[in-house]
């Protein structure tokens, strides 16, 4: 914030202004429980760091793919610990790279009346390290009939092609599925990828990041939630009655078309590089 000899640098200015746009319109933190849940674990990381069993796995990297695919539909989402009251009154929970589950939490999400994404490598091992009790995703095979036969670890130079497009790199499943589970997406190699049973659905792989959005998108309108196809380099974030639009990139973009202009707080539709533009929602 400041220089060596006590003087505004550059950052005193940009806090001194934000300071004044969020006295002006009287700003509180006052989120509201978010209809996306987005499971986060520390230990599930802890754990893939010991036994990643390939060298680019990553689980912040998993989850962020979900995350990102989330914000550029223009959701808002909590990102949340695997218990089970995190979980409950949500229409939408991923839980990718969850490491081991637990019965409290597969009953919560069966109560919850949401739709799941579960996978890939979900429930896989219990708290020791152990292969799930019944092949994976362990005590998740309650919320859908099918089991992880076989994995692969898969080298950068080698992806996995879905038919009808999307592909999966780094890892992939092999998987099992019951009568009443319906296959989704299958790999040009003839695997299912991504099955479902009902609101419950399972995915067999790492997708990259076109087909994180893709998949994100379908989920989001099965759980009657509305994406917008955001450009690029803009992001929401709503704090109460009141949305807040952000610009992350290097160019100035033309956001009209999200903004009801007779509630605007402050901000132009022609949102500049690095620039904010807040607004009262209907």
């Amino acid at each position: 914030l400041l220089l060596p000899n006590a003087e505004p640098n550059e950052a005193y200015q940009a806090c001194n202004r934000i300071s004044r746009e969020l006295d002006r319109i009287g700003a509180v933190a006052e989120p509201k429980r978010a209809d996306i849940a987005l499971v986060f674990d520390y230990e599930s990381a802890w754990a893939w760091k010991i036994q990643p069993q390939g060298r680019d796995f990553d689980y912040l990297d998993l989850v962020m793919r979900f995350y990102r695919a989330l914000r550029q539909w223009g959701m808002s989402v909590d990102v949340v610990p695997p218990q089970a009251q995190a979980v409950s009154g949500r229409k939408l929970v991923l839980l990718p790279g969850l490491f081991a589950g637990s019965d409290a939490l597969a009953d919560a999400l069966a109560a919850s009346g949401a739709t799941i994404l579960l996978g890939p490598r979900t429930g896989s091992k219990t708290a020791d390290f152990s292969i799930a009790d019944g092949l994976p995703p362990g005590p998740f095979r309650r919320l859908i009939d099918m089991k992880v036969r076989r994995v692969e670890s898969l080298p950068p130079f080698v992806d996995v092609p879905l038919r009808g497009g999307g592909r999966f790199d780094g890892w992939r499943e092999f998987l099992e599925t019951g009568e009443d589970v319906e296959t989704r997406r299958v790999s040009e190699d003839g695997h299912a990828a991504h099955i479902a049973r009902e609101r419950v659905h399972y995915l067999g792989g790492r997708p990259d990041a076109a087909t994180a959005k893709i998949i994100v998108g379908e989920l989001l309108r099965e759980a009657g939630l509305k994406p917008r196809e955001l450009h690029r380099d803009i992001r929401i974030r709503d704090n109460g009655d009141i949305r807040y639009v952000f610009n992350y990139g290097p160019e100035t973009v033309d956001i009209s078309d999200l903004v009801d202009t007779e509630t605007v707080l402050f901000g132009e539709t022609q949102l500049a590089p690095r620039d904010v533009l807040v607004f009262c929602k209907a």
